[in-house]
């Protein structure tokens, strides 16, 4: 393969992964996407694939407030935030 045709097929790849699939949280269907997607382009070169399954939940961002008194904080919650177990007001 030459240097320019690995080029294209790095910018391509790229472009799948990183603007066609627009979300790979673990457990997300962009995150399936993608592992299918890297495990074609593997076997397609001989390479052995395994692609193990187990549970996982999809992220999904559905607001917070935070408020203390009369003042509000701005908050950014993400998928690896850490839980609140307490009661709300």
């Amino acid at each position: 393969m030459t240097d320019d045709l690995l080029l294209k097929k790095c910018k391509n790849y790229l472009k799948i992964l990183c603007s066609d699939i627009t979300e790979r949280c673990v457990g997300s269907e962009g995150n399936r996407q993608a592992t299918f997607f890297l495990e074609k382009e593997l076997s397609f070169y001989g390479w052995e694939t395994e692609m193990a399954e187990f549970d996982a939940i999809d992220w999904e961002e559905k607001g917070a407030i935070l408020k203390s008194g009369e003042r509000n904080f701005r908050v950014l919650a993400g998928p690896y935030s850490t839980g609140f177990c307490g009661e709300e007001n």
